[in-house]
């Protein structure tokens, strides 16, 4: 049995690109919780529900590159400048 294991899908995901991982790489969507810390030095500790890509350790890493160019490549076309007459 393969092992496997989560990647975050960190906040600015779109849910296009979500879409995307999941067509072109064997991974699964599934939520995880996790506990969130608010200030340092509290005790408030809040459990929260995230959204992960699940699979085996070579795809997951194959993902994270992906998703890591679809956001540069986001990026530059957002702050892509044209000269103003």
């Amino acid at each position: 049995m393969i092992e496997k294991y989560d990647l975050i899908i960190p906040p600015g995901v779109s849910q296009s690109t979500i879409v995307d991982v999941v067509k072109k790489f064997d991974v699964d969507v599934a939520e995880r919780e996790v506990q969130v810390n608010y200030a340092i030095g509290t005790e408030d500790k809040v459990v929260r529900n995230i959204l992960v890509f699940r699979g085996d350790h070579e795809t997951l890493k194959e993902v994270e590159s992906f998703i890591e160019r679809e956001l540069a490549d986001k990026i530059e076309k957002s702050f892509h400048f044209e000269r103003s007459l």
